[in-house]
């Protein structure tokens, strides 16, 4: 099976991470009652965290990570895109070298947080400003999001196979 690409602001990174974790949990209150178990309520959730390992080869290696740093310390959040799941905006929060690079070859650790600032409305829409030759088929890969939902994001576009060509795509 082909997995899409891991995508953030717009970058895709031409190899997927080598390991990928995607941790949810959930914000829970403890009620301690008087001669009885405490009590667990959940209340919310904590942000999605995103960590992983990949490595870049070949002569460009060092270049292809400067290039991954200056995204990272770049700041502000951006949309995520991973493989099989649903993209979500998130603060790419770490990044460092997992040992010391040679000229042909740089393995690095990452995480990402998913901003939950909007999280509560969902009302944050992100959209994809498509180049030519691609049709709505290309976008649904690239996000990992499946081709109904952006039929439905997005009534205008009546053909998902016409060429939209300098359109947005709403992708969620």
């Amino acid at each position: 099976m082909i997995l899409a690409k891991m995508r953030y602001k717009g970058i895709t990174f031409e190899h997927n991470p080598e390991s990928l974790r995607v941790q949810d949990k959930a914000k829970v209150k403890e009620d301690n009652i008087l001669f009885g178990e405490p009590e667990i309520t959940r209340v919310g959730r904590k942000c999605r965290t995103v960590t992983g390992k990949g490595q870049f080869a070949g002569e460009n290696c060092i270049r292809a990570y400067a290039d991954l740093l200056r995204l990272q310390m770049e700041g502000g959040s951006g949309i995520l895109s991973l493989p099989d799941i649903k993209p979500f905006f998130a603060y790419f929060t770490k990044l460092e070298l997992s040992c010391d690079p040679t000229p042909e070859l740089v393995e690095y650790c990452f995480e990402f947080c998913e901003d939950t600032t909007d999280s509560d409305s969902g009302n944050t829409p992100y959209y994809h400003k498509v180049m030519m030759g691609e049709n709505l088929w290309d976008v649904s890969y690239m996000y990992s999001v499946d081709i109904d939902t952006l039929v439905r994001l997005n009534p205008d576009i009546r053909f998902i196979n016409e060429s939209l060509q300098d359109k947005s795509v709403r992708i969620c």
